[in-house]
This record gives C-alpha cells, structure tokens and sequence, in this order.
C-alpha cells in the first residue's frame, strides 16, 4: 500500500489473549531519496476488544507504538512523505468496488480507542528549498490518535490507518520544528 518495499521482523499473536505484538516494522524510502528507511518501528503491541477477533468489525482497545524513527526529507521536487501519503492514498482509490448490495455496508470495519505513538526521533533533511537548508533532529515524546475510524477493504482500512498515523507523526514533527522549518512544508 506503500508503494515501497515494507519488512516486519517479527510478530507474535496471541488469539486467546486477544493481543498482537510486533517487531522491527519498517518502510523504506521511496525511489530518489536517502537510502534509511522512511519509518522504522522498534516495537509495537495491541490490545483487542475480545469479542472482536473474529468479527468484521474489528475493535482495538490500544495501540502502543514506540521507538520510531522518521526520516523527512524534502527537496525542490518535493517531499518523501508526500509520496508515500499519495501511495498510501492510491491503494485506497484502487480497490475494486464490493459486490454486495448497496444497503449492506462495508464488509469490514476498524476502530481504535487509543493509539499511543511513544518516543519518535525524527530527522528533517532539506535541500535545495528556499531560506532554509540543512539537517535537523526533533524528538516527539508522544503523540495520540483517539476514536480511530475506517471501513471498507483490508487494503482501504490498512491504507488509512498507515495514513492516520503517518499524519500525526508528521503534523507533531512539524510542530515541534516551527521555529526551524518553512510554514509550505
């Protein structure tokens, strides 16, 4: 849903206790930029609401991630995060409408309480951009997404999440550099 390649080192779920946990989750960079990956996750868990596991309508209780590094680069062709956000966007727009009736609903559903993103370090690479040049590193502590929603495919529900999450990571990056980073970034 990316557009680049995605590796998971490990993944341990439990059906019984109704919890996931992950381990060493990266993306990489799209094509022309530094060779680090775009988003690297040390590791992540969550929680399901138990009667949910097997539903279509998924419900998470929480979703912890932590030790996130974030590689933002941006040049006068534009930014890596603004293709992975329109790769992510393309995935969502390609599938294929479901066949089921139109009064019938999605078929699947997604909703976290809580998602709680813990210690990002986020490095800001820019080149080639009016008044401001350079490299700089930001650490977010937290950043939390709440009432969580997406229906549709596994591919749709899967895209947005990345999507929601990537945001507010970015959005909190963002915020934290304004007195270093330009307002059209």
């Amino acid at each position: 849903a990316a557009g680049v390649p995605v590796k998971l080192e490990t993944a341990d779920v439990s059906l019984t206790a109704s919890t996931v946990r992950l381990g060493g989750f990266s993306i990489a960079n799209p094509q022309g930029w530094s060779e680090r990956p775009f988003f690297a996750l040390r590791e992540g868990g969550l929680k399901l609401r138990d009667s949910t596991v097997f539903s279509d309508a998924i419900e998470i209780e929480t979703l912890d991630l932590s030790g996130i590094e974030l590689s933002l680069e941006r040049s006068a062709s534009g930014s890596n995060w603004d293709q992975i956000l329109a790769n992510l966007q393309k995935a969502v727009q390609a599938q294929p409408a479901p066949e089921a009736p139109a009064d019938s609903g999605p078929t699947r559903a997604l909703r976290a309480k809580l998602i709680a993103i813990r210690d990002v370090h986020v490095t800001v690479e820019i080149n080639g951009v009016p008044w401001v040049s350079g490299k700089k590193e930001l650490i977010v502590p937290l950043v939390e997404v709440r009432d969580f929603k997406s229906d549709g495919s596994m591919t749709e529900i899967t895209g947005a999440l990345l999507s929601a999450l990537l945001r507010a990571v970015l959005d909190a990056a963002l915020t934290q550099g304004t007195d270093w980073l330009p307002k059209e970034i």
